[in-house]
Order: structure tokens, then sequence, then C-alpha cells
């Protein structure tokens, strides 16, 4: 008789927890999400996106010869996604399966210099 009364307490519990709003926060809808370059220096030190966001780099004034380039590993399926393009944001193997290493960096490159290194931080998409 004790288990049953055990048994119903923790299914009430359960249940009430279940039904609960103190879960976790829902997580965002995938957005578009644009990265402004001016003078080579970008308008976010680290762009924070979550999986199936776009991210597309606008460079003011336009760009004589700009490029972006993803040193070791890239959240998108190439290591020189395309400037004012949307790209989407894939994650690799470790982010994706793990949630370990979501962070790249990346170069921005003008007439062939290097002139910023900032990153892309891939988040669960949750405040």
């Amino acid at each position: 008789m004790r288990a049953l009364k055990l048994f119903s307490l923790c299914l009430t519990a359960a249940a009430v927890s279940a039904i609960s709003s103190c879960g976790p926060s829902p997580e965002r809808a995938p957005a578009d999400q644009t990265v402004n370059v001016a003078n080579c220096t970008p308008d976010q030190p680290t762009v924070e996106v979550i999986l199936k966001d776009t991210v597309r780099w606008h460079f003011a004034p336009p760009p004589p010869t700009y490029a972006i380039h993803f040193k070791t590993r890239s959240p998108f399926s190439t290591h020189d996604p395309p400037i004012e393009q949307k790209s989407i944001v894939k994650g690799d193997f470790w982010c994706n399966k793990f949630n370990w290493g979501c962070y790249y960096k990346y170069e921005i490159i003008k007439d062939g210099n290097v002139c910023a290194d900032p990153g892309v931080h891939v988040g669960s998409g949750r405040p």
C-alpha cells in the first residue's frame, strides 16, 4: 500500500512537471543574419546563429575585392562562403552531435590581405 501511494505521488509530480511552464525555453526559429562590414571591421565581433539560420556579409562601401574564409572548420558547406549572398548554417559533426566546438573563426580578406579575424558561434537558439 505504501508503494502504491509513493507511485501515485511520483506520477502526480511528473504530470504537474510536464504541463508546467517551468520547462526549458522554446527554441527560436531560423532567421536571416546580416554582418555589416565597413573599413574591414564587422559590426558583430561574433555572429550568434543557430542551425538553419542564413548569414550574409554586406560590405559598405561596395567591396573592391573582399572575401570571407574559414580557416580550419566551417559552419557552412564551404570554407569560402560567397559574399552578399545568404549561406545556410549547417554546423559540423562535432557541433551537431556533441554541441562541442561550435565556434568557427574566419577571416575577412580585402585585396588579398587579412584585415579582421572574428568568428561565428552556433548556439541552441534558447535565450
